[in-house]
């Protein structure tokens, strides 16, 4: 694991879960699913919220999409496809 959106054409997209996702949602031509996705496909980004801060995962292939959508897993997440999210992932 460990691409993660973190700014966007030089700008910070911020810290929070609700900073991160308005960020992600604002990306022209951005979709968030309405669920986890089930079957990977390019550019999915999962914003997972780890309380004091959150992060922007991009999801560049199937296993990466296993491990961010496991079921144990009770952080609250938004999920997105987003144009080109590899572009912006570090």
């Amino acid at each position: 694991m460990g691409q993660y959106i973190n700014e966007i054409d030089g700008k910070h997209i911020g810290s929070s879960f609700t900073e991160k996702r308005n960020s992600i949602k604002n990306i022209k031509d951005s979709v968030e699913y309405p669920g986890t996705p089930k079957i990977w496909e390019e550019n999915i980004v999962c914003i997972i919220d780890n309380g004091p801060f959150a992060a922007a995962a991009y999801i560049y292939n199937e296993s990466e999409l296993v491990a961010f959508s496991d079921p144990n897993d009770i952080r609250t997440k938004a999920w997105f496809n987003v144009p080109n999210a590899e572009q912006y992932a570090n």
